[in-house]
């Protein structure tokens, strides 16, 4: 039972340093290449706005979990 909730913790705290750099990447990403862009249309189109930023927010979370699962399904491999 024990071997069973280490094994739980390292691959949550695994997955939590995976998730860190990840996001990090993705927030310089972002703010590098995007933030004028979004700006602007902050700006000009609320509603607009609205939906690229919840397609931003959802593509993050599928990207995030499909880069993290494959990243950790590679270093159990070994």
């Amino acid at each position: 039972m024990d071997s069973i909730k280490e094994l739980t913790f390292r691959e949550l705290g695994t997955e939590l340093v995976i998730y860190g750099i990840l996001m990090f990447v993705y927030t310089l990403t972002v703010l590098s290449f995007l933030i004028d862009y979004v700006h602007n249309i902050y700006k000009a189109d609320l509603l607009l706005y609205t939906f690229l930023a919840l397609a931003l927010i959802l593509g993050q979370g599928v990207l995030m979990e499909g880069v993290s699962t494959y990243i950790r399904e590679k270093i159990e491999e070994r």
